[in-house]
């Protein structure tokens, strides 16, 4: 990350795209100011197999990202994923001088946990402490000015290939950018999205990106375990183009839009247009094909996870389950297998700033607070164009401007609910730009198409054009857990007529003793 003032920027290279976020330091945390974004074109699996494919994409996604901030960005902190990651646990031990635990016992004792043999192909990227031990009590994760004699520490250690990490310097130096330091993915992932009490009772953090899957699992507060599958979002897309026989960026369009996880989460079996390959004509190809085409290889990502956790011998200290983050994480459905293939609570894992209660009692439908994804909360559409302001103040002044000019068409918030044909959502601006607010009435208003429609597909086509492409994430949440309460509803009643038949079965054999 860089800094220019309270400035940091990080920079993650994935496989299929490459991110640059912008953040200001201020006294309650980190608030984001730009974003920019590219499709990346030269890496495979996480690993840069194309040096000026990948500058190129650094070098957009960083003009996009000092154009929303307004800020020149020279260094970074640098992501760092691939199957070429490692990690194992270490342990060391140490004298305590002057029996009183001081820094200079700390990294004496790292050091010592630290001095294992490494191939000369590695490096070591993180050095985590796990825990300390003084004179046999463990649990301690803040030694210093504690009483002993001796000191250990268990840590955990992960390493990369040299020529890879190597590889994603090079590309961010000839983009015109320093690498402060490389960070592993999972871990970063995790910072953002795990909560403290997750952290202490043991959870895993699987982030399925494009190219590769991360875990990480953490338990009694600290880092466990960590490992890179070479699976991602990219070979769904791959299986989806072979199947479908379509190309590779209609493949990932079509995942995304119409994509779920298990044919059996299907809440329609439409027919959806696919394009051919070679100037052909397009096709018409029921849903359900395409999801029995997606199915398998999540249920291999998934399962690989499994396994892979099974074989750290942490899968029962995760009582906490799993947290699922990574673009792939919003595949319809997902969710709800992986909770089948675990056998563990699962949620999906969004940074805490971008987390928003959804009251969808209000809707009468059923009474719980659900969180979902939002897109930037600050954001701004007119004319076709949006802009991505860095507050709600600056929001508001937007709009302000903008109908002071005779713009009424206006689109607002996390969900860009349209000010002009919804002018009775909100008592006002302010609240017009509360996420929580601007889905709950995105829900809502969802929920009114379908009963005026009576068609989950035709309700979200119906839905404002410019913001589907923003709320469809949202919006076939909404539908799954719509769904999911029919379902819950439907087994009760059925659960109620059994129970009344074998009442009735028990009556009549009574009766049939009675008459013997």
């Amino acid at each position: 990350m860089s800094r220019n003032g309270d400035l940091v920027v990080g920079l993650d290279i994935g496989t299929t795209k490459i991110c640059v976020i912008v953040g200001d330091r201020t006294e309650n945390g980190v608030d984001i100011v730009g974003i920019g974004t590219h499709p990346s074109r030269g890496l495979r699996k996480g690993v840069v197999v194309d040096i000026d494919a990948t500058v190129a994409s650094i070098k957009h996604a960083v003009e996009e990202a000092e154009l929303m901030a307004d800020c020149e960005i020279t260094a970074v902190f640098a992501g760092i994923a691939g199957s070429h990651i490692r990690s194992f646990n270490s342990h060391g031990v140490v004298a305590v001088k002057d029996s009183e635990v001081g820094e200079g016992d700390v990294r004496r004792v790292i050091d010592a946990a630290k001095a294992v043999a490494i191939p000369m192909d590695r490096e070591v990227i993180h050095v985590i402490p796990q825990e300390f031990i003084i004179d046999d009590q463990d649990g301690v994760h803040e030694p210093l000015g504690m009483s002993g004699v001796r000191l250990e520490a268990k840590i955990h250690i992960v390493t990369a290939a040299v020529t890879s990490a190597q590889n994603i310097v090079k590309c961010a130096n000839k983009a015109g950018l320093n690498v402060i330091d490389i960070v592993l993915e999972p871990l970063a992932s995790a910072e953002a999205s795990l909560a403290d009490d997750e952290r202490d009772l043991g959870v895993c953090l699987i982030d399925i990106g494009g190219g590769t899957t991360d875990l990480a699992v953490f338990a009694n507060g600290s880092i466990q375990h960590t490992m890179v599958l070479g699976l991602g979002g990219f070979h769904i897309s791959n299986d989806i183009a072979i199947g479908l026989r379509t190309p590779f960026d209609e493949a990932e369009r079509i995942k995304k839009r119409f994509g779920v996880a298990a044919s059996r989460y299907l809440g329609s079996d439409d027919v959806i247009t696919v394009p051919s390959v070679g100037g052909r004509r397009p096709r018409e190809v029921s849903r359900k094909i395409l999801c029995e085409i997606i199915e398998p290889r999540v249920d291999e990502i998934l399962s690989l996870g499994r396994r892979a956790l099974a074989e750290t011998g942490l899968e029962g200290k995760i009582p906490s389950g799993v947290v699922l983050t990574g673009g792939c994480s919003a595949l319809d459905g997902l969710l709800d297998l992986a909770e089948e293939i675990f056998e563990a609570p699962v949620r999906l894992g969004i940074p805490t700033q971008l987390l928003g209660a959804i009251a969808l009692a209000e809707t009468g439908r059923w009474d719980a607070a659900r969180k979902a994804s939002f897109a930037w909360p600050w954001t701004v559409t007119a004319g076709g164009k949006a802009r991505y302001l860095p507050g709600k103040a600056a929001a508001i002044a937007e709009v302000e401007a903008l109908r002071a000019r005779g713009v009424s068409n206006i689109d607002v918030g996390c969900m860009q609910i349209n000010l002009h044909y919804h002018a009775d959502a909100f008592a006002s601006l302010a609240e017009a730009f509360d996420p929580a607010a601007n889905a709950a009435y995105a829900g809502a208003f969802l929920l009114r198409l379908h009963d005026k429609h009576r068609s989950w597909s035709r309700s979200i086509a119906t839905y404002h054009s410019s913001t589907r492409a923003v709320a469809l994430p949202y919006l076939r949440r909404v539908q799954r857990l719509w769904i999911a309460e029919r379902r819950r509803v439907a087994l009760a009643e059925r659960e109620a007529r059994l129970a009344e038949y074998a009442e009735r079965k028990a009556a009549r054999a009574v009766l049939a003793q009675a008459t013997d």
